[in-house]
């Protein structure tokens, strides 16, 4: 079985190249399209965030976070991890499960915690949702705040049935986390957070190309799965095309889009997780 799923991969890797070397130009297309979406939508609303939560993450300012908005207890967690959830629901994807990666490279969560975390902490921010989403792409501003309202609450319920009743863990006693070092590096924030940008401009231009040559004829067969379709792999992509449609349906898609987020960020998330060792599971449910 497992051969078998090697050959198929590869297969379509390599079905994969021959379509990108046939039709070079069109993927070039595609791909300026995802470094234009980047350029002007995803760098302004997530570069400066990341900067940002690298700095209070650093600075040991978890303590202080948790004191005033303890919502990490809803999962089982210290207290202070609620930086890395307000980080989440502030900045946007994929900071806040960046932040637990931070805390939990630094020795201040177990794994089990980390992973815990990082399902409660992956969410859309203000910025993107609001300005973007609503303002651009559905040009109404109260959508959008709708829209981001509705992901916070349903995140809330589901990281809390996800952690407590499905994967329950044993909680520690002590209700903080201990950042072994608190050093605030304008410099390191920036070049960190400026790599991490890249690594999520990546992925967007790669899933670009991939919605690029496979929309259209989705498109095709049914306009309505064709939505479905985009918003599974790629959530941004998946609301501009939601916003095409209009009306109820596309209202529906858009909600769809945001709240699973999209394969896109999924690995983007997991390009900080998996070099950790950390799973995903907790995620995907």
């Amino acid at each position: 079985m497992k051969r078998l799923s090697r050959i198929i991969i590869l297969s379509l890797i390599f079905a994969f190249a021959v379509v990108l070397t046939v039709f070079s130009e069109r993927a070039s297309g595609y791909a300026r399209e995802g470094l234009s979406l980047c350029a002007t939508c995803i760098i302004p609303s997530l570069f400066p965030y990341m900067v940002i939560s690298h700095m209070i993450i650093s600075g040991g300012a978890c303590s202080f976070i948790g004191k005033i908005l303890p919502i990490a207890r809803l999962y089982g967690l210290p207290r202070d991890a609620s930086a890395p959830i307000f980080l989440g629901y502030l900045c946007g994807f994929p900071v806040g499960a960046k932040a637990a990666c931070e805390l939990y490279k630094k020795g201040a969560l177990t794994k089990t915690e980390a992973e815990v975390l990082i399902s409660a902490a992956n969410n859309t921010g203000p910025s993107f949702v609001v300005s973007v989403i609503g303002g651009v792409f559905f040009k109404s501003a109260v959508f959008g705040w709708i829209l981001y309202s509705a992901q916070l609450l349903s995140s809330l319920i589901a990281a809390t049935v996800v952690n407590r009743l499905i994967f329950p863990y044993k909680r520690r006693n002590d209700n903080t986390v201990r950042v072994c070092e608190s050093n605030i590096n304008f410099f390191s924030a920036v070049s960190d957070s400026a790599s991490s940008v890249i690594t999520v401009c990546g992925f967007i231009v790669f899933f670009s190309v991939i919605f690029g040559f496979t929309l259209p004829y989705i498109t095709e067969i049914s306009p309505t799965f064709a939505g479905i379709f985009s918003s599974i792999l790629e959530f941004t992509g998946g609301c501009e095309y939601a916003a095409a449609l209009g009306g109820a349906k596309g209202r529906f898609l858009c909600g769809l889009a945001v709240g699973w987020s999209g394969l896109s960020v999924f690995c983007q998330s997991c390009a900080f997780t998996a070099p950790l060792g950390l799973s995903q599971k907790r995620t995907l449910c």
